[in-house]
């Protein structure tokens, strides 16, 4: 335990409890989010999007839903640039998938984003995971909701990437619908 835990000691987001971030009862009542297109958020099989949503095959690796009281003390937590949480949470989640080796062979990259926090946020967690210089890309963001931008400025790269995918924390607040439901 380091002094600076001990005069700051690290609380539960959701109930206070001291010594966690999120601590063990609290992360499982937050859904993890189910594999779905990036675009149109339909249900899909291994991240990816349809070929009918965008002409860019990008995976996208999502984390969980988040509540509306979750997202204010997440969001009031990236304001304060104290972004332990996230940190966390993307450990987790790397874990959670299983992507390990997809994260040693790809070149790890800010998620583009129009918010200056949250490019903040981005480059901060983009720096926390080591990769090599492969033709991989592997963005890293908060939220999907900057996978426009993302799309945008791929037609700006001058080498096309053998594999484009981006991992993020937060999908939109409900789940993803089956294709044909509405």
């Amino acid at each position: 335990m380091s002094i600076i835990d001990y005069l700051f000691p690290k609380q539960c987001l959701l109930c206070s409890r001291i010594g966690y971030d999120i601590c063990p009862k609290c992360i499982v009542k937050i859904s993890h989010s189910l594999p779905s297109c990036c675009i149109c958020n339909n249900l899909n099989n291994d991240y990816h999007t349809h070929t009918y949503c965008s002409t860019t095959d990008i995976q996208c690796f999502t984390g969980w839903y988040l509540t509306k009281e979750v997202k204010q003390k997440i969001e009031r937590k990236k304001q304060l640039q104290i972004y332990s949480v996230h940190r966390y949470l993307l450990e987790l989640l790397i874990d959670y998938l299983n992507i390990n080796n997809i994260i040693t062979n790809s070149k790890i990259l800010p998620l583009p984003t129009d918010d200056f926090k949250t490019e903040r946020l981005n480059r901060y967690l983009a720096r926390c995971i080591r990769g090599n210089n492969s033709n991989n890309l592997l963005y890293i963001g908060e939220s999907t909701k900057d996978i426009d931008v993302l799309r945008k400025k791929k037609r700006l790269l001058l080498q096309k990437p053998l594999h484009l995918q981006v991992l993020v924390l937060f999908t939109q607040i409900g789940p993803p619908h089956r294709e044909g439901e509405e």
